[in-house]
């Protein structure tokens, strides 16, 4: 989003058209499910879910997340 943007600036700024088509390819390619869900598993890849009593004995545990999915063996 923010490279977006600034092609956007820059577009408005300079005259030549490509920052601002650029920004459009950007801005429309990135949300669609299946870009996004790409570049969501090249980052998570490498980190894999346990289950929440698998977990060590720990004092906190700091949650990261929208709560879009419940913790794997949690009792709803």
């Amino acid at each position: 989003m923010g490279c977006g943007l600034v092609l956007v600036v820059v577009g408005l700024i300079g005259r030549s058209r490509w920052p601002l088509d650029s920004a459009a390819l950007l801005l429309w390619l990135f949300p669609l499910g299946f870009v996004s869900q790409s570049l969501w598993r090249l980052l998570e890849e490498h980190w894999q879910r346990r289950f929440a009593f698998d977990a060590p004995q720990a004092d906190a545990f700091v949650v990261l997340s929208d709560g879009s999915y419940p913790a794997l063996g949690s009792v709803e």
